[in-house]
């Protein structure tokens, strides 16, 4: 016999479609996110309250942009759910003629919220963070007081996790809400970090007054104008 929620669940498929219902129910359970025990614990040692760890993360992003659930339910069905090509491609579309230099940032801008949604709640990025932790502790086996570089940070769950584990840790990205919101991330569990605001898209920072035993810069080349400067630039 269905339950009510099964009935209800079926209902809002007819109406709102199969990618609701997956949302609703990545939400409610863990189970449905497809990631491995490992990936799990990696994102729970940053969750911050009971639950879910999407419904953590979405819970916390309706806090710091004081939306309400019902305000972002409405913003994914007119722009496409977290884990949709379609929430992709309305990203994409907000740079449509806003490429050059001048235009770029203004377009990171305005699109701060709409990035920090992709970020936090498109968890495909979970189960990259296994490999990437597997990798740091090869390289840097003590994290515990490395000063860590989070480049290009987006909402910096790597940085946070190691930031859990003792590391020092400065996040960089365009000086915009997006980089609040992260900076919020880390007081609201209180973890300290070092906060590394770039201009525009155009302007590479000056790292010659900081020295760092790791640098993370992912997803980061392809929104950079010069990207082998930007290398040269952690290297120097």
């Amino acid at each position: 016999m269905d339950t009510v929620d099964n009935v209800a669940l079926r209902l809002v498929r007819r109406l709102l479609g199969l990618p609701f219902v997956l949302f609703v129910r990545r939400l409610r359970s863990d189970s449905t996110l497809g990631l491995t025990p490992n990936e799990a614990d990696a994102l729970q040692s940053i969750r911050l309250a009971g639950g879910s760890i999407y419904g953590d993360r979405f819970r916390e992003l309706c806090a710091f942009w004081n939306v309400r659930s019902l305000e972002c339910f409405l913003f994914l069905a007119r722009n496409g759910w977290p884990f949709s090509r379609r929430l992709r491609d309305t990203l994409m579309a907000g740079f449509d003629g806003n490429t050059a230099p001048g235009k770029l940032g203004t377009a990171y801008d305005r699109l701060a919220f709409h990035y920090s949604v992709q970020l936090m709640l498109s968890m495909h990025r979970g189960q990259w963070l296994v490999p990437f932790l597997s990798d740091i502790r090869y390289f840097l086996p003590d994290v515990k007081n490395s000063r860590v570089l989070d480049y290009g940070c987006g909402v910096s769950d790597m940085g946070l996790i190691l930031a859990k584990m003792g590391a020092i840790v400065t996040i960089a990205d365009l000086d915009n809400r997006k980089l609040d919101f992260t900076e919020w991330r880390y007081k609201r569990r209180s973890l300290v970090c070092q906060r590394l605001g770039v201009e525009d898209t155009e302007t590479i920072p000056d790292l010659a007054a900081a020295s760092f035993d790791l640098v993370i810069a992912t997803e980061i080349l392809e929104h950079v104008r010069d990207p082998l400067a930007l290398l040269k630039r952690f290297s120097a």
